[in-house]
């Protein structure tokens, strides 16, 4: 969560968001709720511990490990499937490059977090 809180701040790709997006100041103050914060926090740490899962699951043992399976889960799921929304819904490419990257940003860092504490 807190990569999200920097990833779309205006000191990295927050303001490309809202470009991409047509957000206004204005109207991402009720994106930011209590609520949306307390379901993304739950749906990152289900997403950890679907890693950690599949850490176990394929013996994976070396930080250099998870980060070649989070790649691979990364592309083969979340940036292809994206990109067959992205292709039917004409929406930005530069919406799709900093989600996409922000996704592959968390899961790396979820990934280094996990080789420390299993």
């Amino acid at each position: 969560m807190a990569l999200g809180v920097v990833w779309y701040s205006k000191y990295l790709f927050g303001v490309q968001f809202m470009q991409a997006t047509g957000i206004t100041e204005e109207g991402s103050k009720h994106i930011t709720s209590k609520r949306t914060y307390v379901l993304s926090f739950i749906t990152s740490l289900v997403i950890a511990g679907l890693l950690r899962y599949l850490f176990v699951l394929f013996f994976i043992g070396s930080a250099l490990e998870a980060l070649g399976l989070v790649l691979i889960i990364w592309l083969g799921f979340s940036a292809l499937l994206a990109t067959n929304a992205y292709l039917y819904s004409k929406r930005s490419w530069t919406l799709f490059f900093i989600e996409q990257g922000h996704h592959l940003a968390f899961l790396i860092g979820a990934a280094l977090i996990l080789m420390v504490f299993i």
